[in-house]
């Protein structure tokens, strides 16, 4: 690899780093060839207040190991960035000047920038009196390969990455946006792009193709996604001729969406949910959800992988992410650990920028298990929002689908989208009416109520505990109002629904594919991974053998029928511990994954912070049903508070 790929290379994290954050006029700085562009690297960061009460940036330093003099200009961009991590800070030079400093032995330089451009997370309390930044020379030299090619011959912290006047190496095509801005901008910011003229939806299509070539396929590839719809790219061309034309757009107009494999499209797409025994199977009908979406004008970019027959084929044997038609999903951030389940391909591809947004499907946790693992947004809705026909089932009392997104206002855009009454899931028809897009514009936690629920299973680490400490301060410092250690006995096990009623809800499904399928029942499902158990059973099918086994499908099993009133029973005590602590939602250190899916009630995951070894922090959410508007104004206030953007580095 040559030093000017090396250099091409920095300058694309770059600018996906600083896309992330909806930087679009530092990106158009960037991409100037007029401008000369500097790059600071140090292993960590050092925030001291020095210079008359100004605050400054500084690095560990050793003698020599300064950035040269006299290379800096004004009108310069200064990009300070962590060797391996994110961009820290973006400067404009106003002036340079040479000062003597306490280190007597070492040359310093000292810079008057214009403003601060960019400011990574939430370092420095006050950003704006950020105007003064002392950059000094790094101890160490970045650990990464290509960094060290780059600094082969100047051993010096100090890179230019662009001279004044050097035309960028990519012209200002897909692939220059596929680097830029675009996958990880947000929707009202993508679409106001298609209005200006300054992305297309087939461009937007196509930047995402481009990244899952790159990053998921292929044996080191993530695995996230297990399908692309054969017809994208016309779907996208036809919206950009619809823009074009003046017609009226959906609330996703252009905005590419993958769908969990669980989930019906009537189109050239299978629907699997991950297993060998439906391989062929091409559904007869859109889900109800994917109706709405194609109404909204969204893109069905393709099928999101998930763990086969969403975690419930064994018993803990099947790790989450895996499947027999897609393999094993990778976590973006760690690849070692889980991407979580079973949901993981809808997961990784919204937090690797394979997608906007994403569908996943929820019984216990499989929507904000996976959001959490890979810091991003999910909401899993209050049981009969959302409608649930042509979803392949595993509890006609606990299933639901919810967004994926990287924001709160994404998954709520989502949200309302798939919302609304399906003429085949009664669970739909007492719904009320709701927009929850515009409580993600009321970003205020003033006098919100919320308890904080610390189950005594829950196993955080202690990085994660103080993360929520801290989270618990600033929240109650803006106003909200907070009851601790709320009570609330947990005696219930989804399983002695779900193992009832899949027999049943699968059987229905199956019944309904098209007539020349062989696979008819949940027998015939075993009997076809018995024929193939080097393909189909690598963990095993203990769950559904004992189901197929021990159940009729009728559903009427004594238990079965003791845990609807059981349930019935948790849903009043639950709403009243709303009204015992006079709470508008609840908080958790991270996910619960019984409570929300065996009442009902809906609850959101929200990224609020990062682990040392990378991995993402979380924070859980739940709310009375039908309370998704508390719900995300809430997470909306609190992300905005935080200001945590996660990215994984591919």
């Amino acid at each position: 690899m040559g030093v000017d790929m090396v250099y091409d290379d920095l300058l694309d994290n770059i600018a996906e780093q600083l896309s992330a954050a909806g930087h679009t006029e530092l990106l158009e700085k960037i991409r100037n060839p007029e401008v000369c562009i500097h790059l600071a690297l140090c292993r960590e960061p050092y925030i001291q207040y020095m210079i008359s009460g100004k605050k400054t940036i500084e690095s560990r330093i050793t003698k020599n190991k300064c950035m040269p003099y006299g290379k800096v200009e004004k009108g310069d961009l200064v990009i300070l960035k962590q060797t391996s991590g994110p961009v820290l800070a973006v400067f404009s030079v106003a002036e340079v000047n040479s000062f003597d400093t306490r280190y007597s032995s070492l040359p310093e330089i000292r810079h008057t920038y214009q403003k601060q451009l960019y400011i990574h997370d939430d370092w420095w309390e006050n950003k704006k009196d950020a105007r003064y930044a002392a950059l000094i020379g790094i101890r160490e030299i970045a650990a990464l390969q290509p960094i060290r090619l780059a600094l082969e011959k100047n051993r010096q912290s100090w890179i230019i990455l662009r001279e004044r006047g050097e035309k960028p190496k990519v012209p200002l095509n897909i692939a220059e946006k596929a680097a830029s801005f675009y996958p990880y901008a947000g929707i009202d910011q993508l679409q106001e792009a298609f209005k200006a003229g300054k992305l297309t939806v087939k461009e937007l299509v196509l930047l995402y193709l481009n990244r899952i070539a790159k990053f998921d396929c292929g044996d080191n590839g993530l695995k996230a996604v297990l399908e692309i719809n054969p017809d994208a790219l016309f779907l996208a061309e036809a919206l950009d001729r619809k823009l074009a034309r003046g017609e009226q757009t959906g609330a996703l107009f252009g905005i590419p969406v993958l769908i969990k494999d669980n989930i019906n499209t009537s189109d050239r797409m299978h629907t699997r949910a991950g297993s060998f025994a439906l391989k062929d199977n091409y559904a007869p009908a859109d889900a109800a959800i994917v109706k709405k979406l194609r109404e909204a004008d969204a893109v069905l970019l393709g099928k999101a992988n998930m763990t086969e027959f969403a975690n419930f084929m064994t018993d803990g044997e099947m790790p989450d992410g895996y499947s027999a038609c897609g393999g094993q999903v990778i976590n973006p951030y760690v690849r070692e650990k889980t991407p979580g389940g079973s949901s993981s391909g809808s997961a990784v591809a919204v937090a690797a920028g394979f997608c906007t947004a994403a569908i996943g499907t929820e019984t216990c946790g499989s929507i904000v298990s996976p959001s959490g693992q890979n810091g991003i947004v999910g909401i899993k809705p209050t049981l009969g929002l959302v409608g649930r026909s042509g979803i392949i089932p595993i509890s006609s009392t606990l299933d639901t689908a919810g967004p994926m997104a990287r924001t709160v206002r994404d998954a709520a855009i989502v949200l309302d989208v798939i919302s609304g009454e399906d003429p085949d899931d009664p669970a739909t028809f007492l719904q009320p009416v709701t927009v929850c897009a515009d409580a993600a514009a009321e970003s205020s936690l003033t006098g919100l109520k919320i308890g904080i629920y610390r189950p005594g299973t829950t196993a955080c680490q202690e990085m994660h505990r103080a993360r929520f400490a801290f989270l618990c301060k600033k929240i109650r410092e803006s106003g909200a109002i907070l009851t601790d250690n709320l009570e609330f006995h947990e005696d219930f096990n989804v399983w002695h629904i779900t193992k009832y009623e899949f027999k049943s809800a699968m059987n229905y499904y199956l019944s309904t594919c098209h007539a020349d399928t062989n696979i008819r029942t949940l027998s015939d499902i075993i009997a076809c991974h018995e024929a193939y158990p080097d393909i189909a059973l690598r963990y095993g099918q203990r769950n559904l053998a004992e189901i197929e086994a021990h159940t009729g499908g009728n559903l009427t099993e004594a238990e079965y029928l003791h845990m609807l009133v059981r349930r019935d029973e948790v849903i009043q005590s639950f709403d009243a511990l709303f009204a015992k602590y006079d709470i508008d939602i609840i908080m958790c250190e991270t996910y619960n994954n019984t409570i929300a899916p065996f009442t009902g009630f809906p609850s959101l995951i929200l990224p609020i912070g990062q682990r040392e070894d990378k991995l993402p922090i979380d924070c859980y959410f739940m709310a009375r049903r039908f309370q998704e508007k508390t719900l995300i104004k809430a997470a909306a206030a609190i992300e905005k508070l935080l200001g945590v953007t996660l990215r994984p580095v591919l």
